[in-house]
Formats: C-alpha cells, sequence, structure tokens
C-alpha cells in the first residue's frame, strides 16, 4: 500500500490536482472567517432590506404538516382517485404503457449487456468476421432501442398532462363553485395564495408523481430481474447482500430526511409572497409613481427576494449535506458491499460454475455477472434516493391537500376563521349567542326585506343588532351612513356573499339583483362580452338579444362610438386598460340595461360620469321602472372592490371559462412541445448515444486487429482481456462524455429562448431609464382639434422646477396613443390657492396629473412646477404598502428617513387625530403592528389614511382625486381646513358641488379640446366671477 500511494503521490497530475484542491480549500475558508468577522462588527446591524416587515394575510403560522407517514398516504391517496378516476382511462392506458415500456427497456438492457459481452470478446479474441457480424446486429437494433426509451419519454410527458389536467378541473371547479373564490380569501384565513397553489404547486405535485412512479418502477424492475439471473446463477447470497443492504440504508436515509417536506413547503410559500410581492408593485404601479414610491418598494421586493433566498440556500445547504450522505452510503458504500458480494462465489472452492473454469472464462462470467450487479446496485441507489423524492412530494401532497380541504370546507360552508364570537355583545340589549348560517334566506321577486338580520362582520364585530325594513318593486332607496357604519356588510349579505347570523332575509332569486360598484370590472373578451357579461355569446342568443339592442344601450350611456372602431363588437382589448374610468362606470350601467333585474345597487357607480349623462342614466332606469338602491356619495359609501363585482353579478361561470381557456391554451402547448421533445429524442438517442457506443467499439478494436502491434499481437487472450477491460472503460467514459456534449445542444436551445426573454426585459428597462419607448407616443403628424396640423415629439416640451407655482404655458395634453385632447394648456396657479377640475370622462384631467407627476413625457410649451418630493398625489383607491402601521403613514419614507427628518410616533398620531384614526395606533401592536393593510382596512379608513401621509409630508401642492369618496361630510370638512392651516395648496377632482367651497378656481375641460380656467364665486359658489 505504501509505495503505490508513495508512486501515486509522485505523479505530476496528481500534485497539480492536490495543489488546486488545497487552494480552493484555504480561499473558502479564509472568506467564511472574513464575512463572519465583517458580520460580527456591526452587532444587531441590519440592512435596509433586512428591515422590512411585511405580512401577507396568513394568520395559520402553524400551516399543513408535511412528512412520510401514515396521514401523507391517506391524502395522497385521495388526490390519487382525483387524477386516475378510474382504470378504464386513458390515464390509466398511459400508466399501463409507462410499465409496458419500462419492461421493454430493461429487456433491452439486458440484451445491450449480452450483445456488448459478444462483442468485446469477439475483439478480445481478435476473431474479425464475428465482430463485424456483431457489430452490425448491434448497429441495426439502435432504432428499436431509441423507439422503446422514447415512447417511455412520450407516455410519462403525456400523464403529467392528464393527471395535471384532472386535479386542476377538479379543484376549480371547486374554487369556481358559487361564491368560494371570494369566501377564500375573505372569510377563510388558511391560504394567502390560491393562485400560486393552483397553478405552480399542482404543476410541481404532478411531474414529482409521474417522475417517482417512473423512477421506481423501473430499479425494482432491474432489480427483479438481475435478482433472478445472479441468483440462478452465482446463488442467492450475493444478491442477498445487496437486499439486505438495501433496507438497511434506506431506512436511515429515510431518516435523515425528514426535513425536507417541510422545507419544500416553505420554499412554495415563499416562492408564492415573492410572486405576489411583484404583482402588488405592477397592479399599483401608477400610483406609487406618483408616491416617488419606488425606493421603498425595491426594498420591499428585496426584502421577499432574500427571505425566499435564504430559505434556498438553507434548502442547498441540507441538500448537500444529504448530498454527502447520499453518495457515501447509496453509491460509494453500496458499490464496496458490491464488490464484497459479488466476489462471494469466486473465492468458494466447489462452485458449480466457477471451480472448473479457466481463468479467461472466470473473467467473462465476473465481466457479465458484474455488470448485472452494477446495474441491480443502481436500481437498489435510485430506490434509496428516491426517498428524497418521496420527502418532496410529501411537501407537494400537503399544499394541495389544504387547498382540496379548504375548498370542500367552503363549499360545505365551514371556515377556520372565527366568524363571530358566541358570547358576542350587541350595542342594544343584552348578550346574544349567534352563530353563521343561523338566519333564513327566502327567496320571492319584487321585493327585499330585511326582518330582524344582525349585520356582523367576519371579525364577530355586530354593526347593527336587527335591521328590519321592506323595499317593493318600484321604490327607489337612499343609503347614507359613515364609514363601518354597515351599508357595505348589508349588501355582502343580500349579495349572499356573507352568511346570515339571524332573523330572516327576502330577496329576489339569484339573476335578478344587480350590483353596479364604483370601479367596474371588465372581463377578458370581446366588446360584446363587457356589455353581456357573466353571460357568454351563445346565452346572450338564447335570450334572443341582438347587436342592435346592445348598441342601443351604448347609445343611452353615449359609448357608441365603441361598436364603430375597428373590430366592432368582436374587438377583443384589454378592456381594464383600454378604458377611462367613465367609460368602465358607463358601460356597467349599460350591462345593467341588458340584464333587466328586478333590484340594481348603484354604489358611487357614476362618480366619474358627466352630470348630464347621469341625468339620462336615472332617467333610462325610471323609465323601465327599475328600483335602485344608491349609496350617496355626501354619505360616503365604502369602496368595494372588483371582486365583488365578480360574484355579485354571478360571473363564476363566465370566469371559469376564461380560466379554462388559458389553461387549455398552456396545455396544448406543452404537449405540442412534448411531441417535439420525444421525436428529437428519438434521433438525439441514435445519434449520440447508440451510434457513438457503435463508433466506439470500431475505434477500440482497430488495434486488436492489426496484426504487428507492440503492445496486444504478443500478448495472451487473458492479458488482451485485462487490456481491453482498462482502456475499453476509458473509451466509454470518452464516448459518454462526447454524447453529452451533443446532447448540450438541446438545453443550449433552451438556454437560447431563455436568454431572449431576460435580455428583452434587459433592454426594455434600459430604453425605457433613458427616456426612449418602442411604443409610438404620438403620430408625427397629429391633427389637434383646433388649429394646424403640428409636429410634436416625447419630451419636446421643458420643464422648469420652481418652488411655489404651477404653470402650464402651451403645453399639449397628448396620450400615449397620440390622442391630443388639448391642444394648448395654459394657466397658473401659485400657492395659497385650491383648484378644482372638472369635466368628462376622457377630457384630460388624468393626462394632466401625469404629466404634472412626470409619468408622461411633455411634447411641448413650458411646464413650471415644485421640485420632485413637493407634489403629492392622494388617489381615489389609496396604495397601502407591506410592513407596520407607521409605514403606511410615512410612506414612501422608511422609518430610518423618518427619524433623519426629525418625526416622531407622537407627531404621526397627532396626523391621525386629525383624520379621526387614533383608534388604529392604540391597538395590539400600535406603530409597529404589521397587518396585510389592503385588506384590514376600509375603503374610507384607507383614504383617510392617505390624507394623514399628506399631511405628514406637507408639499406646497397636492392632487386630490376623489380622495374623500368615502369619507363622511365631517371628516372631510376637517381634513380640507386642516390643508388650509398647513397652506398646502391643492388641486382637486369632484363632480360634487360640496366641495365647492373649499376652492378658489376651477378648471373645467369639456372634452373637445377646450378648457376654462376662472375664479369660484365666494358667494354663490358658482362658477365664474
Amino acid at each position: 500500500m505504501a509505495p503505490n500511494l508513495s508512486k501515486l503521490t509522485q505523479r505530476t497530475d496528481v500534485k497539480v490536482g492536490i495543489a488546486v484542491s488545497a487552494a480552493l480549500g484555504a480561499w473558502i475558508i479564509r472568506n467564511s472567517f472574513k464575512s463572519r468577522k465583517s458580520r460580527n462588527d456591526k452587532p444587531g446591524r441590519l440592512s435596509p432590506e433586512e428591515q422590512i416587515q411585511y405580512m401577507i394575510k396568513e394568520k395559520d403560522k402553524k400551516g399543513p404538516k408535511a412528512q412520510v407517514d401514515a396521514r401523507f398516504l391517506a391524502e395522497f391517496k385521495t388526490l390519487w382517485k382525483i387524477m386516475m378516476p378510474g382504470w378504464w382511462t386513458k390515464e390509466s392506458a398511459f400508466m399501463t404503457l409507462i410499465a409496458i415500456s419500462l419492461i421493454s427497456r430493461s429487456m433491452c438492457d439486458l440484451w445491450l449487456i449480452q450483445q456488448t459481452t459478444l462483442i468485446e470478446g469477439s475483439i478480445i479474441t481478435m476473431n474479425h468476421k464475428e465482430f463485424k457480424r456483431l457489430l452490425i446486429q448491434f448497429f441495426g437494433s439502435m432504432p428499436l432501442i431509441s423507439l422503446v426509451n422514447n415512447v417511455l419519454k412520450w407516455s410519462i410527458g403525456e400523464l403529467k398532462l392528464r393527471i395535471r389536467t384532472n386535479l386542476s378541473l377538479h379543484l376549480y371547479n371547486e374554487y369556481m363553485k358559487g361564491f368560494t373564490y371570494y369566501q377564500v380569501t375573505n372569510l377563510d384565513n388558511r391560504i394567502s395564495n390560491a393562485d400560486q397553489l393552483l397553478t405552480t404547486d399542482i404543476d410541481r405535485f404532478c411531474e414529482t408523481v409521474v417522475d417517482l412512479y417512473s423512477n421506481i418502477s423501473k430499479p425494482l424492475l432491474d432489480i427483479a430481474i438481475y435478482l433472478y439471473r445472479l441468483t440462478v446463477n452465482l446463488g442467492a447470497s450475493t444478491p442477498g447482500i445487496m437486499v439486505a443492504y438495501l433496507l438497511v440504508s434506506g431506512v436511515l436515509l429515510t431518516h435523515l430526511r425528514k426535513p425536507t417536506a417541510k422545507m419544500t413547503v416553505q420554499e412554495q410559500k415563499l416562492e408564492g409572497e415573492y410572486r405576489y410581492v411583484n404583482s402588488r408593485l405592477i397592479t399599483n404601479s401608477e400610483e406609487i409613481a406618483f408616491y416617488q414610491g419606488n425606493h421603498r418598494e425595491r426594498l420591499t421586493v428585496l426584502a421577499s427576494f432574500y427571505k425566499l433566498t435564504r430559505h434556498l440556500r438553507n434548502f442547498l445547504n441540507f441538500r448537500v449535506c444529504m448530498g454527502f450522505l447520499d453518495n457515501i452510503i447509496a453509491k460509494y458504500i453500496a458499490i464496496t458491499v458490491g464488490f464484497y458480494a459479488v466476489s462471494r462465489p469466486f473465492f468458494v472452492k466447489d462452485h458449480n460454475l466457477l471451480t472448473t473454469s479457466t481463468e479467461n472464462d472466470r473473467f467473462k462470467h465476473y465481466y457479465t455477472y458484474g455488470r448485472m450487479l452494477v446495474k441491480m446496485a443502481e436500481g437498489i441507489g435510485r430506490i434509496v434516493l428516491s426517498g428524497r423524492e418521496l420527502s418532496k412530494l410529501a411537501g407537494l401532497t400537503s399544499r394541495v391537500t389544504q387547498l382540496r380541504v379548504v375548498l370542500d370546507d367552503i363549499n360545505k360552508g365551514n371556515y377556520s376563521r372565527t366568524m363571530v364570537d358566541k358570547t358576542s355583545h350587541s350595542a342594544n340589549g343584552p348578550p346574544r349567542l349567534l352563530a353563521p348560517g343561523a338566519g333564513r334566506i327566502i327567496y320571492q321577486d319584487k321585493i327585499i326585506k330585511f326582518d330582524k338580520v344582525p349585520l356582523v362582520t367576519p371579525n364577530g364585530d355586530i354593526l347593527i343588532d336587527e335591521l328590519s325594513f321592506e323595499v317593493k318593486s318600484g321604490i327607489n332607496v337612499l343609503v347614507c351612513g359613515p364609514n363601518g357604519c354597515g351599508k357595505s356588510s348589508m349588501f355582502r349579505q343580500l349579495g349572499e356573499l356573507w352568511p346570515i347570523f339571524g332573523g330572516t332575509l327576502t330577496k329576489p332569486p339569484k339573476g335578478k339583483l344587480f350590483y353596479v360598484p364604483q370601479r367596474p370590472y371588465m372581463t377578458l373578451g370581446t366588446l360584446r362580452d363587457q356589455v353581456i357579461y357573466p353571460q357568454t355569446r351563445e346565452e346572450m342568443v338564447r335570450r334572443g338579444r341582438s347587436d342592435e339592442q346592445l348598441g342601443r344601450f351604448l347609445r343611452i350611456v353615449q359609448l357608441e362610438y365603441l361598436a364603430a372602431r375597428d373590430g366592432g363588437w368582436d374587438a377583443v382589448e384589454d378592456w381594464m386598460d383600454v378604458l377611462s374610468g367613465g367609460e368602465k362606470q358607463r358601460i356597467a350601467m349599460a350591462r345593467l340595461f341588458y340584464h333587466e333585474p328586478q333590484f340594481a345597487i348603484l354604489d358611487e357607480c357614476t362618480s366619474a360620469v358627466s352630470v348630464d349623462v347621469e341625468g339620462q342614466m336615472y332617467q333610462y332606469c325610471r323609465e323601465v321602472c327599475l328600483p335602485i338602491i344608491v349609496t350617496s356619495s355626501e354619505a360616503n359609501e365604502l369602496t368595494i372592490d372588483t371582486t365583488i363585482v365578480n360574484i355579485m353579478n354571478i360571473g363564476n361561470h363566465r370566469e371559469r371559462l376564461t380560466v379554462l381557456a388559458s389553461f387549455y391554451k398552456l396545455t396544448r402547448h406543452l404537449r405540442n412541445f412534448l411531441n417535439f421533445r420525444v421525436c428529437m429524442g428519438f434521433l438525439d438517442n441514435i445519434i449520440a448515444k447508440y451510434i457513438a457506443i457503435t463508433v466506439g467499439f470500431y475505434a477500440v478494436s482497430r488495434p486488436f486487429f492489426v496484426k504487428d502491434h507492440n503492445l496486444l499481437t504478443t500478448s495472451t487472450e487473458n492479458d488482451r482481456f485485462k487490456h481491453y477491460y482498462t482502456y475499453g472503460r476509458m473509451l466509454v467514459k470518452m464516448a459518454e462524455g462526447i454524447g453529452r456534449i451533443v446532447l448540450s445542444g438541446r438545453e443550449l436551445s433552451k438556454l437560447a429562448g431563455l436568454t431572449s426573454r431576460v435580455t428583452q426585459l434587459r433592454v426594455v428597462l434600459d430604453d425605457i431609464n433613458k427616456g426612449n419607448y418602442s411604443r409610438t407616443m404620438v403620430d408625427k403628424t397629429s391633427h389637434s382639434a383646433n388649429g394646424p396640423p403640428r409636429l410634436l415629439a416625447p419630451g419636446a416640451g421643458r420643464i422648469i422646477y420652481q418652488d411655489k407655482i404651477i404653470k402650464f404655458d402651451k403645453v399639449p395634453l397628448v396620450t400615449p396613443n397620440g390622442d391630443i385632447l388639448i391642444d394648448e394648456l395654459s394657466f397658473e396657479v401659485k400657492s395659497g390657492i385650491n383648484v378644482l377640475v372638472c369635466g368628462p370622462n376622457g377630457c384630460g384631467k388624468s393626462s394632466m396629473f401625469r404629466q404634472l407627476g412626470e409619468l408622461w413625457p411633455i411634447f411641448g410649451g413650458t411646464l413650471t412646477k415644485p421640485p420632485k418630493g413637493k407634489l403629492f398625489y392622494v388617489p381615489q383607491r389609496p396604495y397601502m404598502t407591506l410592513g407596520t402601521l407607521r409605514d403606511q403613514v410615512i410612506y414612501p419614507q422608511t422609518r430610518e428617513e423618518m427619524v433623519r427628518r426629525g418625526r416622531s410616533d407622537e407627531q404621526l398620531g397627532r396626523f391621525l387625530r386629525i383624520v379621526q384614526l387614533e383608534y388604529l395606533a392604540a391597538r395590539d401592536g400600535g406603530w409597529d403592528a404589521v397587518e396585510d393593510w389592503m385588506d384590514v382596512l376600509s375603503g374610507g379608513e384607507k383614504q383617510r389614511i392617505a390624507m394623514a401621509r399628506l399631511f405628514y409630508h406637507e408639499p406646497q401642492f397636492a392632487i386630490l382625486d376623489e380622495c374623500t369618496s368615502a369619507v363622511s361630510v365631517d371628516v372631510e370638512g376637517q381634513m380640507y381646513q386642516y390643508c388650509r392651516e398647513m397652506g398646502i395648496s391643492l388641486f382637486t377632482v369632484s363632480h360634487r358641488k360640496s366641495l365647492w367651497k373649499h376652492h378658489d378656481h376651477y378648471l373645467q375641460m369639456d372634452g373637445r379640446g377646450g378648457y376654462v380656467f376662472e375664479e369660484i364665486d365666494a358667494e354663490t359658489q358658482e362658477f365664474g366671477s
């Protein structure tokens, strides 16, 4: 041993390898100590990203339990019945095809071992004729073997798609049943990101199931075949030792891998959080841009990203440690045990096969059965290592099971969230015992009646102890009240979104009560689909409706020009983006007229519509005798989000069709991609594997057939066998390397596609940061409403920064599509003057503010405005960042910036008292409370938080875009008065006459390119001096 080690250490390549390994190890250790020292230099110091705290609506901290046990098997059995609906199904057929392909592949492997042994024997015995015959046989079998391999690959891919389709359809049917998709988010708190579970998690789960099936079936089959062959020829002890080792090592590694399932669950959860944080940034991009909150949002995104990467790094370290043990236990010790096991028959003196054999025969037997034992050892190794995939499957199974259980519970009316305290006290009277579903719902035409119905929130707050009133057909109702009084709760109970806790609710059947929100939902589809939503075109035809009737409804709301555009009723656009706020509201009213319900709830649904159009729509409601329940802007109804729109209008069937259309589009592409990969795999196997092996045999045989070779000609047959065994192995390894390089072209093509995607993102971001847009911002020969054609270009205008003034000097208002809204806008507002901005939809109000906020480029003229940070924007639906209560008020600043400005929590408390929200800071956690504020706060509370945010920043000018529509009149007046006291000049967008008294000038845009900028009469509160 010592001489061999001495010789080994004298080799140059070994010396170089030892030197490189030592240098690399020293570098790693040095960097490890260096990074640890740098962390210790600043104890307790966190980076800005690490200081960001946030919560994503997850109150069930325990989460699903995940490990390989009886519970996992029971959960998996339930999911398996969904994925595999029966024995006589296509899924079962593909399972059978996979099994047949695996058997065929094992038989092919066995034939390859025997055939390659014969080819190698002909090379060693220098039988050139026999070598040619065997090599031709081997070459001729390639297409069949390659076909078997790729049929296996195709059947595995097809089975993945089919079980994913079955499971996705089942869960989507449960998710889109009734109001479940609303209740998952709003009434139950076990799931924070249902979209992550329905897409990524299901995909990974199905992929893991099929991979585990194929990865376990093939090794088990190999073990069975080779166990039989080895037992018959070498005895039971050789394979018996290997099987015993399988059991011992499998139990040990399965125990060590227990954390894998839990870490997999956490990885999927953090992936969902990271995607959700990015989606918030996209959804609220305009509000964030007005706030100039890019730095704060960057910190939030990075906090989520670093949280994910920390977990992935810990998971990687765990996998590396387990990989170290896996390699030792499942590979190297297995090889050692294999050598010992295969050697035992050779050392037996009276073995029936080996004792009487010559040394050359024993060499051939060892080569043949040794290969079989290697194959069996590989199978045992795969079985042992499959425990790792089984732990991963346990984690994914728990995630998908959690979704299935939650959907099943909700569809049965069970919620994990405590809907109400069993000993709740009402505002009036003794304590009452309330329970969800304790009340009755009676369906009756042309009447709405609440009879002693308590209004109770999901958190258990009783807003009204007993609500009783009756509305019959033909009566219009005006609903008023301050924030949190119960208006939205009443509508949710009326729409059956929330359960009834007592009393009796009489209402029209579903479909005869229609809800029109302030921010209407536009579905994916054609212009026709927007009006008839949630019906499909087929349902519209069955009802006997026509496009002419739809056109009449558009004329009533003055949107007939939409149907006159390219594509007409069949035009497909992203309508949420294409239509303005007022156009969406008018589309929603046309939708109401189309459905002709018995009752309609109008929730501030004409706030962005001009007065004349609004009057015309209300007049039509009277003409068709449509009773309406209206929430008054003066009473400030709580803003209801678009999620409720989908439900109140019972659009789940339409949305289910849209989701399934997208899903089937994806699966069709995946199936086409699978077929292409299988065809390419067939060619890859032939060219990069089997032909490479054939060429390898030919190459290694050449020296053996040379008559005067200096090493092989004079050697004995036994020596030639040893030479072949040594150099043949080297050639096989080299051929495998060449094959991998050839096959890497497939990965290179995949990398090219991904590179183009990432490069596209990099180039677009770089261009935008330089002010270059691929979208044509304006037609070079655009014609304005007034005057001759003008040649306009983005950035052609000037911006001058000056304190305490806003001045537009011949600035054209131009949209990104090239529409000139106002040819030349000119007015001046100095500090101390408040301006009320009015005008119909699409007249240019939002465009002016976007230019003022530098979101859009200036196409001409000169814009004088305060420097950045001295102009503040308050939207109608304020953005709530992820973080603490303090972060909501100081947004977009961080706490460190607040401290540098010399601000304190006491000052923030004063701002909350002004907007009458001081109770928020008095709750558990105070200013450091971390909640999902977009979900926790009501519409009015968000608007008041936004006003407190305005007072904190103390800008010179503020843009108030209908930002007090959900605030009571007294609080609204107090906030406007405080703006006067602070010297904040206001630009307010509103059609409400009650706000005139708070303003000095008005800017009226007519929507035809004209505008008026005049002073408001202080005495009459009318436009014009």
